[in-house]
């Protein structure tokens, strides 16, 4: 295959961890506090708004709803965080 012919599509496999704690048992411990995590969602969503997007080939348009409606909450601006 040619790097023309390439479609963007890539097989891989990974395993991540995040390891949390609640901020008193971080504030008991001493710990620094580099972030918080205020709202979680899927990195991807299935037939919302009739657009294909799934985990392996999400989209902008099926992710920009969901990007918005976590980042309200936060009481930031999106890309400047307080």
């Amino acid at each position: 295959m040619r790097f023309s012919d390439a479609d963007g599509y890539a097989r891989g496999e990974s395993v991540v961890c995040v390891m949390l704690k609640t901020i008193s048992q971080t504030l008991a411990d001493g710990d620094h506090m580099y972030a918080i995590v205020r709202e979680t969602g899927p990195g991807w969503i299935w037939g919302r708004n009739k657009i294909d997007a799934n985990i392996s080939r999400p989209t902008v348009l099926a992710l920009r709803p969901e990007i918005g409606w976590r980042h309200r909450p936060s009481g930031t601006l999106l890309f400047h965080p307080k």
